[in-house]
């Protein structure tokens, strides 16, 4: 099954970034350009731009347009708890290592509570019930540095 068109873009901009034809700071192309480019609606042309945004691979500001940005370096983050750390958590001892602040945003969303979780919670199901699905993201230098979401008893990356 073919990726949906907004992502052929996506592909296709991302590839010029990383290739070095788009780089940090040029304007991409505006949404009206894209649109016309690849035959397709602005929204269409949003979509794309906002997904690479979400990636980090642009910075978008609204009426200045969208330009590719720099890309911090790659870095493992730790997720053991046996190796030496000085005041917390395993990402924050890797990020104080790089001489990048760490932190941590945290949310809970509510969802509908499918019998596997309400199995894991112990809870009784109760037609239309709710459960709080915690999200933790670490962030480097104030950018979702990794997302993980606990979903039915496994995590799932974003």
């Amino acid at each position: 099954m073919p990726s949906p068109t907004y992502q052929r873009i996506a592909d296709d901009l991302r590839r010029a970034i990383v290739d070095g034809e788009l780089p940090p700071g040029s304007k991409l192309p505006s949404r009206h350009e894209l649109a016309r480019q690849y035959e397709v609606s602005d929204r269409v042309a949003v979509e794309a731009v906002r997904l690479l945004v979400a990636e980090g691979f642009v910075e978008a500001t609204a009426g200045s347009g969208s330009s590719g940005r720099h890309r911090p370096g790659m870095q493992r983050l730790t997720r053991s708890w046996y190796t030496h750390r000085n005041g917390g958590s395993p990402f924050r001892a890797a990020m104080a290592a790089a001489g990048r602040p760490g932190t941590w945003e945290s949310s809970t969303e509510r969802a509908p509570m499918t019998p596997p979780i309400a199995a894991r919670l112990a809870a009784r199901l109760v037609p239309g019930a709710h459960a709080g699905t915690p999200a933790q993201v670490p962030a480097a230098e104030g950018r979702p540095a990794e997302s993980a979401r606990w979903a039915g008893g496994k995590e799932e990356q974003r």
